[in-house]
Parts: C-alpha cells; structure tokens; sequence
C-alpha cells in the first residue's frame, strides 16, 4: 500500500529526490532510495533521477543508517539493530558513529539499550503493541520476569508512557 501510494505521487507529482548512487565498475550500485525506485518502476516511470557519490563500503552503511533515521515507518528497535550491525562490521565505538552520523551520543546509546529487553518485549515493540517510550522504561526493572509482566499491563490496561514510567520508578523505589 505504502508503494502504491508513493507511486501515485511519482505520477503525480514526479520524483522529488534523486536517488543516490556509486559507480561500480561499469554499473552502479544503489545506495539510498531502494522505495523510491521500487515506486518509480511500480508507477510504470521509465527514467529517475540520480546523484552519483563517490563512496566506500563505510560511507555507504553511514548513508544508509541516516536514511532509516529519517523514516518515520522504522521502528526504534530497527534502528538498533542497524546501529549494532554499524558497530560490529566497523569495529568502532558510539562515540564515533555519533560523531560521523552527526547525533548525541545518547541517542545511539538509549536505542542500543533496547537490545537488553526480552524478545517477547522487543517483538511487542515492533509490533507497535507497545511504544518505544514504554519500552526504554521497562529497562530499569530489575528482572526479565518483570519486564514481561509490565509489559502485558501495558497491552491489557493501556497505560501510557508517563503511567508506565511512573509505576516503573515505584517498583523500583519498592526494590
């Protein structure tokens, strides 16, 4: 549904944004707006627009994690997963993807955190069962257990986030 849409505002509207790309050899290789072009092709469009950079495999991945910051569809635990895969394949440090992303530290480092939380508490955040907010303030509970256990009141009574965060910082206080 999303591409129809997309591809009923290229027909519209045209393409606003170039597509970005690097030469390879003697073809090129797709380096950000992989809907835009899947949109394109969907609209029946022959031709795009695209910028061609000049970029390594590092440039590249930061390119692509800028992007999925910018979508408003990619939920914060996908986020984390790009910044781990960033992290691991680069062997570099918060400090510096931050630095070369152009972001506080802390934002990198608060959705990295996400990664800590049981699946079954991750998937409900993906899921949009639960939100972000709800999820980093299961994070100060001291057991999985209870991560969980939240996590279903949230679903079942609808707390929200400052409700969750609340009842989070009592439990503690209780601990």
């Amino acid at each position: 549904a999303e591409l129809d849409s997309l591809a009923s505002s290229l027909k519209e509207h045209q393409q606003l944004q170039p597509l970005l790309v690097r030469k390879m050899g003697e073809r090129f290789h797709l380096i950000c707006g992989e809907r835009r072009l899947r949109a394109t092709f969907r609209a029946g469009i022959p031709k795009f627009r695209a910028e061609v950079r000049d970029a390594d495999d590092r440039m590249v991945a930061e390119l692509a994690i800028i992007e999925n910051l910018q979508r408003k569809d990619l939920n914060a635990i996908e986020k984390a997963m790009s910044f781990k895969r960033y992290l691991t394949e680069h062997q570099c440090t918060q400090d510096d993807l931050a630095r070369r992303l152009k972001i506080d530290r802390s934002t990198i480092a608060n959705m990295m955190r996400l990664r800590e939380l049981p699946d079954v508490v991750t998937d409900a955040s993906q899921r949009e069962e639960i939100t972000a907010g709800h999820a980093k303030a299961l994070l100060s509970l001291g057991s999985v257990k209870e991560q969980v256990s939240y996590m279903r009141l949230i679903k079942e009574e609808g707390w929200s986030v400052r409700e969750t965060e609340a009842r989070v910082a009592e439990a503690v206080a209780e601990a």
